[in-house]
């Protein structure tokens, strides 16, 4: 519940907007159906043991799917993967078709620059959204790509070490 004080959702969402974070696909197998959506509130929890943590919004449907199987994957998008993006975003052009391949028995997206295939842990309520604590069973950095990043409410990639001074740090893609 918020308080008369505290900023209003509107406000907080603009003033997050300023921070830059990657974006990935999570995704979970239940009956045998594959199940996937464009996550950017992904986090590395734990080394030691190794877990990794993702927010999901109370109203999403991927919510009761990760909660029935019990077991997630998450997929870091490289920044050739706007289009992937909008598509398990809900916001897609139609024109995608998506690629997996099966590690461990759940979908990662093929070309992904890393993934994490986890066994629930803890899920955590935390205001509109849960927090799913992710056991680490399988990690990988398969590419060496630049990331996908989501800035400004926008999809961007970072610029190569090498480019031009004054250049900005974020291209916009997608």
């Amino acid at each position: 519940m918020r308080d008369a004080a505290m900023v209003t959702p509107a406000e907080l969402r603009k003033a997050c907007a300023a921070f830059g974070t990657g974006v990935t696909v999570v995704t979970t197998r239940e009956a045998d159906r594959d199940y996937g959506m464009t996550v950017n509130a992904f986090l590395s929890l734990s080394l030691d043991p190794p877990l990794i943590g993702i927010c999901i919004g109370l109203r999403a449907r991927m919510l009761t799917r990760i909660q029935a199987t019990g077991r997630f994957a998450v997929s870091v998008l490289s920044d050739d993967m706007a289009d992937l993006a909008w598509h398990f975003a809900g916001r897609g052009s139609g024109a995608t078709v998506p690629a997996f391949d099966d590690v461990a028995g759940l979908p990662i997206v093929r070309g992904a620059q890393a993934h994490f295939v986890t066994r629930l842990h803890a899920t955590i309520p935390v205001g509109d959204h849960l927090l799913f604590v992710g056991a680490v069973e399988t990690a990988s950095r398969t590419a060496d790509n630049r990331p996908l990043m989501f800035h400004n409410a926008a999809f961007g990639a970072l610029i190569a070490p090498d480019a031009k001074e004054g250049a900005a740090p974020l291209r916009a893609v997608g």
